[in-house]
C-alpha cells in the first residue's frame, strides 16, 4: 500500500514539474521575451556581426515602407543616424503603408543582405546598416 502511495506521489510530482514551464513558451503564437535579444538600433549598428542569425527585438521609427511590394520597410533609431531594413516573412507577409512615421517594435532574425533583391530600389543606404536586414516575425505599433 505504501509503495502505491509513493508511486502516485512521484508521478504527480513529475507531471506538475514538467507542466510548469508553459508560461515561458509560446502564447497565442508570439515568442517569449527570453527567446529574443533586446537591442537598440545603435547597438545593432555597432555590433552587427555579433547578432547575425540571432533572434532580436528592436524598437524604432518606420522611416520608409516600400510602396511597390509592401514587403520591406526601414526603421531608424531616435537620432535618425542609423537605420535597418525589415523584410516581410511567412509570419508577416506584408506591411501596411500607414506604418510610415510610427514607432514600432520588430522581432525577427537578423541577417546579412546577400542579394540586391533584398533592398528596395527606392531606398538609399548610406550607413553601416545597409548590409543587414531583419526578417520580421512580428511587428507591433507602440
Amino acid at each position: 500500500m505504501m509503495k502505491k502511495i509513493i508511486l502516485v506521489f512521484s508521478l504527480l510530482s513529475l507531471l506538475l514539474s514538467c507542466n510548469g514551464n508553459k508560461a515561458d513558451k509560446q502564447k497565442n503564437g508570439t515568442l517569449s521575451k527570453e527567446e529574443f535579444a533586446e537591442v537598440t538600433i545603435d547597438s545593432l549598428t555597432l555590433y552587427a556581426k555579433k547578432f547575425v542569425g540571432k533572434k532580436i527585438r528592436v524598437t524604432g521609427i518606420v522611416e520608409h515602407v516600400c510602396v511597390h511590394t509592401e514587403k520591406r520597410l526601414t526603421i531608424t533609431g531616435p537620432s535618425h543616424d542609423f537605420s535597418f531594413k525589415v523584410n516581410a516573412s511567412i509570419a508577416v507577409p506584408e506591411f501596411d503603408l500607414s506604418l510610415k512615421g510610427s514607432k514600432v517594435e520588430v522581432t525577427g532574425i537578423f541577417n546579412p543582405i546577400t542579394t540586391p533583391n533584398e533592398v528596395c530600389e527606392a531606398e538609399t543606404s548610406h550607413h553601416p546598416g545597409e548590409n543587414y536586414y531583419i526578417e520580421c516575425q512580428s511587428i507591433k505599433v507602440k
